[in-house]
């Protein structure tokens, strides 16, 4: 047997416990054979029965090992044990020649893949000395993570929700519970100097038991092909599963120096400032210049500035233009990539109010990935404002299912049912939401804001403020909780959120939505109406908005309002709000 041959007889003996189940049989047999020694003489047995009992010892030696080979106890009973398959020894059986060296323990199959139906991805631990390795770890567990959502067959878990497990003292079947998976994915990335070491393991949820394990050690360089090995060992490790044509990763480069340019704009990118986002464009130009074929990097820029005139932090005419441009490079290099549908939709969207081709690109989107929880919320955003209420709330029930630990989402949620008049199941939506993240200003200002809308205006503005604790550079929650001060009667609270709300000099572009909001709230409709025009003429990012925001419900039958809804196409469906009424004062709904 050769020297690979016999480390791996070795890894399956060590796996299945037989080394382990020997030692204990031993030291029981030597036990047992003390006892007999010392006991049988006094109770005048024959010495012939001493030498059956070491016999009978010696025979059972081999059947415990063939036992302990061939069974496995677990908690939950005992089981056949599956013969992992022969380790890699050699970059060419790692990587079909790619310079990568898999390590021991490797390639434990799945003792019962066919029940793995959900993942969660957790955030690989940075073990790199000097711990500076985190927007590189983050990069990499999201692309090998981003590569399994296109496996029919397999819900992930979207990035937000498996984030919120960072650094949690709970281990792999709590995770797993919370989040309603059949396993957990997680690993660890160490790189120094020219050299990186990337350890993953498959866990299963219901008993703990590692189910698949891969250790690669490789140039720095080769994060690119390793990320690529993961996911289709991965795919191997699960069973049968529907792969999707062409390459499992997607919209990607093979330049590492773009792929670190890229890396390093996408952990910015998730920083809520502007000039964050401004340093992500730039980092994503890097990207695209070193491979103008990146469309993965495209699409980051076509976010990231989408993200600047979310914000406010840029004028919708001067950003959006420039997502679209990048959207539809990105889907010149890959038609069938679905985060740049799913960017092109939002500019559609927001800013063209082309309400067909946004609708078109989403439901791309979700076609073209059906695990992508982002391209669900932006499809179930889109039919929210549309009026299309019941078929919001079924898209975004199927986009929670893949993100349960999101606030945003949930709060979407939370307003889906709110605009069906399903008020019990919103606020029980709220409450799971704050339950989930207790210091999420996003969850309290869902709260509030459907408190507001059943006229529990204290209840409203005590979770507000609270946002407000929590953010307090949010527009939207100061412009909430004006309106909320407006409707109690006491106009001159919401006249200090106002100018509060124009001293938000880095959103400047977010304040007229907000102050035709507060203007209409307060019955100032000539104010309103002039705050929109302007909203209009910018093309503002939220305007779509006003279609279902509450905060517009007084003017919503003026034919001013109805013509401002017209120039976006909106068919302009008011909100429920004689359901509200019939729920104004039960302080005792939850």
């Amino acid at each position: 047997m050769s020297p690979a041959g016999v480390r791996s007889f070795f890894a399956e003996l060590s796996r299945r416990k037989v080394l382990k189940a020997s030692t204990v049989y031993l030291v029981a047999a030597f036990a047992v054979m003390e006892v007999t020694s010392n006991f049988f003489p006094a109770l005048h047995l024959a010495e012939a029965d001493q030498t059956l009992v070491a016999a009978l010892l010696i025979l059972g030696f081999p059947v415990a090992v063939a036992l302990a080979w061939a069974l496995e106890i677990t908690p939950s009973g005992i089981r056949w044990q599956t013969r992992a398959g022969p380790a890699p020894t050699s970059a060419a059986e790692a990587g079909a020649g790619q310079a990568t060296t898999p390590r021991a323990p490797v390639a434990l199959l799945a003792p019962h893949p066919d029940r793995i139906w959900s993942i969660a991805v957790l955030p690989f631990a940075d073990l790199s000395p000097a711990k500076d390795q985190g927007f590189f770890v983050e990069g990499v567990t999201e692309e090998i993570r981003h590569a399994l959502t296109r496996i029919e067959g397999l819900s992930v878990v979207a990035r937000s929700s498996s984030l919120a497990f960072r650094d949690t003292a709970l281990d792999v079947r709590q995770i797993g519970g919370q989040l309603g998976v059949s396993a957990v994915l997680e690993g660890s990335l160490r790189k120094w100097k020219d050299r990186m070491v990337v350890t993953t393991q498959l866990v299963s949820v219901v008993d703990g038991f590692e189910l698949w394990s891969q250790t690669y050690d490789t140039n720095s360089d080769d994060v690119l092909i390793v990320q690529g090995q993961i996911a289709d060992a991965l795919v191997q490790a699960l069973g049968p599963r529907m792969l999707p044509a062409g390459p499992i990763i997607r919209g990607h480069t093979a330049d590492p120096a773009a792929h670190q340019a890229f890396l390093k704009g996408r952990h910015l990118y998730e920083q809520p400032s502007r000039a964050d986002l401004e340093r992500a464009i730039d980092f994503f130009r890097q990207a695209t210049e070193l491979d103008s074929g990146y469309a993965g990097a495209h699409v980051g820029a076509a976010d990231a500035y989408i993200n600047l005139a979310r914000f406010g932090f840029a004028p919708a005419a001067v950003a959006m233009p420039e997502a679209r441009a990048a959207a539809l490079r990105a889907l010149s290099i890959d038609p069938e990539l679905a985060a740049a549908h799913k960017s092109l939709g939002v500019v559609l969207h927001r800013f063209d109010w082309n309400s067909g081709g946004a609708e078109a690109a989403f439901r791309n989107a979700v076609a073209l990935n059906s695990g992508y929880a982002g391209a669900r919320y932006a499809l179930g955003e889109f039919l929210l404002v549309a009026g299309r209420f019941e078929e919001a709330a079924e898209v975004l029930v199927l986009a929670q299912d893949l993100d349960p630990v999101s606030t945003v989402g949930s709060s979407s949620l939370v307003s889906a049912y709110s605009l069906l008049g399903q008020y019990d199941r919103a606020i029980r939506q709220a409450e799971d939401a704050l339950s989930l993240n207790p210091r999420s200003a996003v969850a309290h200002k869902a709260m509030g804001q459907l408190r507001h809308r059943l006229g529990h205006y204290d209840h409203a503005l005590e979770m507000l403020q609270q946002a407000k604790l929590l953010d307090p550079a949010d527009p939207e929650i100061l412009a909430a909780l004006a309106v909320t001060h407006a409707a109690r009667g006491a106009p001159a609270e919401g006249a200090r959120l106002r100018q509060e709300l124009r001293r938000l000099a880095d959103r400047e572009w977010a304040v007229p939505y907000f102050e035709a909001a507060m203007a209409a709230a307060n019955g100032e409709t000539g104010s309103a109406y002039a705050a929109l025009e302007k909203c209009c003429a910018a093309r503002v990012f939220n305007l779509v908005r006003i279609t279902t925001d509450a905060s517009f419900d007084s003017v919503r039958g003026d034919a001013r309002f109805q013509s401002i809804l017209a120039r976006f196409g909106s068919g302009g469906r008011p909100t429920p709000v004689a359901a509200a009424e019939d729920q104004r004062g039960e302080g005792e709904l939850h």
